[in-house]
C-alpha cells in the first residue's frame, strides 16, 4: 500500500494521526493472517523528506520465502525473523527502505518541488529479487 503526503513535521497532528490509526486498524482487522512491515515513512522533514510512505503485507504462509534488504547489514533479512506489528508509525529501522528527494531543478517549471522524490525497497521472493519504488512526482 503506497501512501502520499505522510510523515514529516506534521506527523503528530491530531487529524493525521487519527486517520492513520483508523487505516491501520482497518488493515489489521481485514488482513489478520498477514505479516506487516508497519509503515515505512520519513519522520524527519530535513533529511531527504519525500512525504511518501508504504505498508507491505505478506501472507504468513509464505514468510519463510520472502526477505527484505537491510542496507546497514548489506544483506537480506527473512521476514519470519522480523517483528510484524501493524502500527500507525514506523516499526522497522529505516535501513530497510531508502528515501531520496529529487533535485530541486529536476523539473525547472515546477514551483514547489520540495517533497518530490521516491521511497525504495528491495525484496527477495524465493530466488527472485524485486525492487519496489513509490514515486512522488506531481
Amino acid at each position: 500500500l503506497h501512501l502520499q503526503e505522510v510523515g514529516g513535521s506534521h506527523w503528530e497532528k491530531p487529524g493525521l494521526t487519527k486517520a492513520v490509526d483508523a487505516l491501520t486498524q482497518a488493515l489489521d482487522a481485514e488482513f489478520a493472517d498477514f505479516w506487516s512491515s508497519s509503515m515505512f515513512v520519513n519522520l524527519d522533514p530535513t533529511r531527504d523528506f519525500t512525504a511518501l510512505g508504504s505498508i507491505y503485507l505478506v501472507r504468513t504462509s509464505v514468510l519463510s520465502q520472502v526477505a527484505i534488504f537491510d542496507s546497514a547489514a548489506n544483506s537480506y533479512k527473512q521476514l519470519d525473523t522480523l517483528p510484524a506489528p501493524l502500527l500507525p508509525a514506523p516499526a522497522l529501522p529505516d535501513t530497510y527502505c531508502e528515501h531520496e528527494r529529487f533535485p530541486q531543478d529536476y523539473y525547472r517549471e515546477a514551483q514547489n518541488w520540495s517533497r518530490k522524490g521516491r521511497l525504495h525497497t528491495r525484496w527477495r521472493l524465493g530466488e527472485t529479487e524485486l525492487e519496489l519504488v513509490n514515486v512522488h512526482n506531481f
